[in-house]
């Protein structure tokens, strides 16, 4: 039979380092002082500095507008500066029109097919409003005939009875 060795092999080195001393905690300095620890505090100060800086600017951008956003607004604005624009316009052809109450004939007029040109509404037909709508216009005054009032005096005798009473002289 085979003889044992009663020497035993050699064991392979094992395969995990030795523990290294841990490195120290980003808050704490460095062991020895001196220029180093100035740095370390400088260090620190800058790490902060920096870390504010991407909280503020993460901040930022979850609140920024995307360019998609901002041309939605842009269109929504001069949509709605354009009628404003066109209201106004309405408002003064009414009242060039000679309109008493510009708001009630507002109320009446389809905005949907009316564009701005310049000053003027195109599609705005006001002589068929205030024929459809008389009351809210200005009627025409009729013309005086130049004939006295049908009640008033013909003579002056009323009027000289009351001169002489005062005494005053008789109208020439």
């Amino acid at each position: 039979m085979a003889e044992q060795d009663p020497t035993p092999e050699p064991t392979p080195p094992d395969p995990t380092p030795s523990p290294e001393p841990p490195a120290p905690e980003p808050d704490e300095p460095p062991k020895g002082g001196g220029d180093d620890n100035a740095a370390f505090q400088r260090i620190k100060a800058e790490r902060d500095t920096l870390r504010d800086t991407v909280k503020d600017l993460n901040a930022k951008l979850a609140d920024a507008k995307t360019l998609q956003d901002i041309e939605d607004a842009k269109t929504a604005t001069a949509a709605e500066y354009g009628k404003k624009l066109l209201s106004v316009a309405i408002d003064a052809e009414l009242i060039k029109a000679g309109c008493v109450n510009a708001k009630a004939a507002k109320a009446l007029i389809e905005t949907d097919g009316l564009e701005l040109e310049g000053d003027a509404v195109k599609g705005l037909d006001v002589a068929a409003l205030a024929k459809e709508y008389p009351y809210l216009f200005t009627q025409p005054q009729k013309a005086s005939t130049g004939a006295p009032p049908a009640g008033a005096a013909k003579d002056d005798s009323y009027f000289e009875s009351m001169r002489s009473s005062a005494g005053l002289k008789a109208k020439d």
